[in-house]
């Protein structure tokens, strides 16, 4: 028997989603497997411990005796990320401020979770027996010491160490030239993070609607100067919600991941009604990176000028092979307006 399971048996063990060439120990415990998310070319070693809310990228190793508990909020790793033997990750820990107990064996109601998402970003490498505690961001390119504890969020391309960690100097980026090689039909993703985003801001115009209605033979008569428009739950003429749907594919073509990316799928929630009038703002958010197969997930939102989400979504994109210029950094974005 060997040390890995086989495919037949990762498909017996429940995970919500798993990639390619993807090893996992037999002697790991998985907790909550069908909360686990793992991508291609994983490997997890003995004794590794997940559980909770976990979602692995690509290429990543997670070497003996790790910890990682997820809990609700969630530990991502993004792609080229790895642990060396005998890390601990928490997304959800007790409160030990002294204002509660602690450990599972007292009652709930005397007990308190103190829980926050924890992000690892491309590239970032932490030593062994180093701790990350609940809510902390390691980005892009971070290279945490052995025996270090991560309590704050930290600045990308760096070398870390101590408890707590301190920054020692700037670590080189030739990786990504390397990545580039290694993957080159995601050279044009290659300097994404989590978190990016783009945004544009848009009056939405009676004229144009008219004018979206002769294009594609929408001439619902709610869209326009009508009685059925004046006597609708509304009291007036709403939008066409594919005009808010064509700001979205606007920011997308344009912005992020920008010119020549390719729609593979969009959905969408239409949440308030939109009037003629209305300065929507439109936000397109880097929520996954997929560098293997040269895809990006992103939410979609549009909000009114009231700062109300009017419309809701996630759509999947090819990005060009181009590189991208935006900024590269959570929360890095890119904004215009358009009137």
């Amino acid at each position: 028997m060997t040390t890995f399971y086989s495919e037949d048996e990762l498909c017996g063990l429940g995970l919500k989603e798993y990639g390619r060439n993807v090893l996992i120990s037999r002697n790991a415990i998985i907790y909550k497997p069908e909360e686990l998310v793992i991508g291609n070319n994983v490997r997890i070693d003995d004794f590794v411990t997940i559980s909770g809310k976990v979602v692995l990228g690509n290429y990543i190793h997670i070497a003996q005796n790790c910890s990682l508990f997820g809990g609700t909020e969630g530990i991502q790793m993004d792609d080229f990320s790895g642990l060396s033997s005998y890390v601990a990750i928490y997304a959800i820990s007790d409160d030990y401020s002294g204002r509660f107990m602690t450990n599972p064996t007292v009652p709930d109601k005397y007990t308190r979770d103190v829980e926050a998402a924890v992000y690892l970003g491309r590239h970032v490498i932490i030593g062994c027996k180093s701790v990350v505690l609940p809510g902390v961001t390691i980005p892009i390119g971070c290279s945490i010491g052995a025996m270090s504890l991560c309590n704050k969020d930290l600045d990308e391309w760096g070398i870390y160490a101590g408890i707590p960690v301190k920054r020692i100097k700037d670590r080189r980026k030739d990786i990504l030239e390397l990545e580039k090689e290694l993957c080159p039909e995601g050279k044009g993703i290659v300097n994404l993070q989590i978190g990016n985003f783009a945004e544009q801001t848009n009056k939405v115009v009676y004229e144009n609607a008219v004018k979206y209605a002769a294009i594609t033979g929408d001439n619902n008569p709610i869209h326009f100067e009508s009685g059925e428009a004046y006597q609708s739950r509304y009291g007036r003429p709403i939008a066409h919600g594919m005009i808010l749907a064509g700001f979205v594919s606007g920011v997308i073509g344009s912005l992020l991941p920008g010119t020549g990316c390719i729609y593979e799928t969009q959905n969408l929630s239409f949440i308030l009604p939109v009037f003629y009038g209305d300065i929507i703002v439109t936000r397109v958010t880097v929520t996954a990176i997929d560098i293997i197969r040269n895809r990006v997930t992103l939410r979609t939102e549009c909000f009114n000028q009231e700062k109300k989400l009017v419309l809701d979504g996630k759509a999947v994109v090819l990005p060009s092979n181009k590189e991208l210029e935006l900024p590269r950094h959570p929360p890095g974005g890119y904004s215009k307006q358009k009137f």
